[in-house]
């Protein structure tokens, strides 16, 4: 028989009092284990407290948003900034540049100034020379005519003339002073004929005494070869022969006709007189009188040297001082900016007391700066007027530098260079004309004409092109300073073309293995270039720097070889 299977359990939902009893138990089952965790915890914290890790805030969209804004506000300022920053820049460029041109301006307005002080003091020198001319006309006059009276009213207006004009006293005074008056007595006519010549032409043995004593030349020769004795003895002034052949008169200077004062003579009484002359006085007085002028030049040429020694002695310690006063300024000018700087360090690390104390000092040093500055300015002032002193005296002595040029023969000598001094001396000319004729002259011949005092002609460009085209073509650079001592600023110029430019010019290394191609620039138009340079054309390039001051400065005239352009006499 099959056996029974068991019976399955019943699938009978537990009743309310078992299940609430059973989820009684779970969850006191439960928070029993919860306690323990919490316990075991605790437990663990005193053990080992630990630090919670901070949570991280989400950004909201308003947050994302204001950095986004902040980022372009800040961009946008970093740009303004930025802007302004070179606006300003731009700004201090142009205020540089126009203060640069406003100095230059300045510049050459204070040298235009100096220049028509010069012309007007030019003017009343030739004032003084039409002046001069008459007198001696009257001179002249008055010696023929025997006017004593007259003869010393005219050399009592040329000591007035000195006291007007400013000559002194002392030494070189005193030498000026006899040098005009030796001036007006030895004065001639067209004719070479002296006042002393006109007197014994005249026979007025008082006007030939009179200029004898105030060193006339007795034996000046005039038109024709005709010596003082001649014309007195051609127009038969006994006593006026007689006095002269006292006085040192030789009889026997023949004139261009071949003929001797006793040879034209028409009075016996006359030609008695200088034939039976002992000719031994004659020789003695002219020794006598050779060793006086001697004697008096060597004295002149001494006193001369020695008021020009101390003059120069006066003018080397000035500038020494001058120098010295300078640089006193520097070091104030630089104390003061040190003070300056630590001043604003003081305010930007707002240290107000600091602040306060250095602002003392650097009041003080701005005070130091006036006192120095006024130092200095005396101390050039000084040496610019004994420099001045020193010009007007070799004025004065007729000492002006430079070889003396008719304008007539300027073509000669500045182009054809006849006689060979120029190419001797190997340097280039410079021209001293005060009448600005030269100037005229240069501008209409075929040259590159550069004046110095126009902005637009003193570009570094302009003039390298100037001087480009000159060796390239073999011209004339001109450079025409007018009135105004412009050397060192065209020199200046010069070196932003090119270093040591200037130097280079002037001592013609220029155009030494062709290095004036140095100056030519991939712009430039094709006959400048190497291709269709013209080298051979290099060696007829000249330099001529004109000029209208009547005494340049040392400087360049040490660098040049002078030339002083005089007009012809009319």
């Amino acid at each position: 028989m099959p056996a029974k299977k068991a019976p399955k359990p019943s699938a009978k939902k537990p009743t309310g009092s078992k299940v609430t009893k059973r989820v009684t138990t779970t969850t006191a089952a439960k928070s029993k284990q919860t306690s323990k965790s919490d316990s075991s915890k605790k437990v663990l914290s005193k053990k080992a407290p630990t630090k919670a890790a901070p949570s991280k805030p989400v950004p909201t969209k308003e947050d994302i948003a204001a950095v986004k804004i902040q980022k372009n506000v800040r961009r946008y300022l970093a740009k303004k900034h930025l802007h302004s920053l070179r606006v300003a820049k731009r700004k201090y460029e142009e205020t540089l540049e126009e203060i640069e041109k406003e100095a230059y301006a300045d510049m050459v307005k204070a040298e235009r100034k100096a220049a028509e002080k010069e012309q007007q003091i030019q003017a009343d020198q030739r004032k003084r020379e039409q002046e001069k001319l008459k007198r001696v006309k009257r001179m002249l006059e008055a010696a023929f005519d025997g006017d004593r009276d007259e003869m010393e009213a005219i050399v009592r207006e040329v000591s007035k003339a000195d006291d007007e004009g400013g000559v002194r006293r002392d030494e070189i005074g005193q030498i000026v002073r006899r040098m005009h008056r030796l001036e007006v007595v030895e004065a001639a006519d067209v004719n070479d004929y002296s006042a002393l010549s006109e007197a014994a032409a005249g026979g007025s043995c008082e006007a030939i005494q009179f200029l004898i004593d105030r060193g006339a030349d007795i034996n000046s020769i005039g038109g024709y070869g005709r010596t003082p004795l001649y014309r007195a003895a051609f127009a038969g002034h006994l006593s006026a022969v007689e006095l002269l052949l006292q006085q040192g008169a030789d009889p026997r200077i023949h004139a261009e006709d071949s003929c001797t004062p006793a040879q034209v003579s028409s009075i016996p009484q006359v030609v008695e007189c200088l034939e039976s002359w002992d000719i031994s006085i004659t020789e003695d007085l002219l020794d006598k009188m050779t060793a006086e002028q001697k004697r008096r030049a060597d004295e002149t040429e001494k006193r001369k040297k020695d008021e020009q020694a101390k003059l120069e002695d006066s003018m080397e310690e000035t500038q020494k001082e001058s120098e010295r006063l300078e640089k006193i300024l520097l070091k104030c000018y630089h104390e003061l900016e040190k003070r300056i700087v630590e001043y604003d360090t003081m305010v930007s690390e707002g240290n107000e007391d600091m602040a306060v104390l250095v602002m003392k000092t650097v009041k003080i040093a701005e005070e130091d700066v006036k006192v120095a500055k006024k130092d200095a300015r005396k101390g050039k002032e000084k040496f610019h007027n004994l420099r001045l002193k020193s010009r007007d005296q070799a004025k004065a002595m007729g000492d002006l530098v430079g070889l003396k040029c008719n304008f007539k023969e300027l073509d000669e000598v500045l182009f054809k260079d006849v006689g060979g001094r120029l190419g001797e001396s190997g340097k280039w000319p410079l021209l001293i004309d005060t009448t600005g004729q030269a100037s005229v002259f240069l501008r209409y011949r075929d040259s590159n004409y550069l004046c110095t005092i126009n902005p637009s002609q003193m570009k570094p460009d302009a003039i390298r092109l100037a001087l480009l085209g000159a060796i390239r073509f073999g011209k004339p650079l001109v450079l025409d300073m007018m009135e105004v001592d412009m050397f060192d600023v065209v020199s200046d110029i010069f070196e932003q073309v090119q270093p040591n430019l200037m130097n280079d010019v002037m001592t013609k290394e220029i155009l030494k293995d062709e290095k004036y191609m140095s100056l030519v620039r991939a712009t430039d138009d094709a006959p400048y270039q190497e291709n269709q340079f013209l080298h051979q054309f290099a060696f007829t390039f000249c330099l001529i720097i004109v000029t209208k001051n009547s005494s340049p400065p040392q400087a360049l005239v040490d660098k040049t070889y002078p030339i002083r352009v005089v007009l012809p006499n009319k």
